[in-house]
């Protein structure tokens, strides 16, 4: 759910971010950091807040010159915090692998995959998109990413494994179908709540656009800088502001909305 602060964060710094903070907000419970925290406020040290209405070359915002002030701050915030947004491809192709009726004939399902080059070769992302299927769209739509591939939002033999390692070692399985919907999980997607309120729900794993190891940042470049990162072309060691994996995802959550 995105509240007030995030929000006002869209407006600022624009949807690629967004996007990011929304994922930020609905990831999984990830495993104990390695350094400290600290709770205690007096160990905080003396920093001062950047003005939002004052450029870095110090003069002063006025209400004509927001949106150069608007892209200065979506430029520091991605050197800063997720690296560069790459730009968008120059081709997208997608194919429907698959559509049918599910939930009793009340949606339907459609799974179409998206390549970036003409010959469909090199990185693709599979998407599923369920729609309302007794209701007149347009349909709103909820587009996020799962973790675990698109078989686990429902327990529907035809919804394809994707072929991944979960974490970089277990393969996606069988085994995971509809896990999503159990409710006994800490964290669940309501599926046939989103299509009963009249919403259509699209979604592709994220370790189809970066990977995501478990076990350090060493083996990032292993594994986490590969899938989509090969449209890009080699990391340059020299820059501080490479595109980093959050990024990627955004960069993939846009693709999506493309296709839509």
């Amino acid at each position: 759910m995105i509240n007030n602060r995030s929000s006002l964060l869209y407006r600022l710094i624009g949807k690629a971010a967004a996007v990011i903070l929304i994922m930020a907000f609905t990831a999984p419970a990830m495993k104990a950091q390695k350094f400290p925290v600290n709770y205690d406020e007096d160990k905080v040290p003396a920093y001062v807040l950047e003005d939002p209405l004052v450029f870095q070359d110090g003069r002063k915002v006025k209400k004509k010159d927001w949106p150069q002030r608007r892209a200065e701050i979506l430029d520091i915030f991605q050197k800063e915090m997720y690296g560069q947004l790459p730009p968008a491809p120059s081709k997208m192709v997608t194919e429907t692998l698959e559509e049918g009726l599910i939930m009793a004939g009340h949606a339907r399902r459609r799974q179409v995959r998206m390549w970036f080059r003409d010959d469909k070769t090199g990185p693709c992302i599979t998407w599923l998109i369920l729609t309302p299927e007794k209701l007149k769209g347009p349909f709103p739509v909820v587009l996020l990413l799962n973790y675990q591939g698109n078989h686990t939002v429902l327990p529907d033999e035809e919804i394809l494994i994707p072929d991944i390692k979960l974490r970089c070692k277990t393969p996606a399985s069988d085994y995971d179908r509809g896990l999503l919907t159990n409710p006994n999980r800490a964290s669940i997607l309501p599926a046939d709540m989103i299509l009963a309120r009249g919403y259509a729900l699209v979604t592709a794993c994220y370790e189809e656009i970066s990977p995501d190891p478990e076990d350090g940042p060493e083996n990032q470049d292993r594994y986490a800088y590969t899938k989509i990162f090969d449209l890009w072309g080699k990391r340059d060691p020299s820059r501080k502001d490479n595109t980093t994996s959050l990024m990627a995802w955004a960069w993939g959550l846009m693709r999506g909305m493309d296709m839509l």
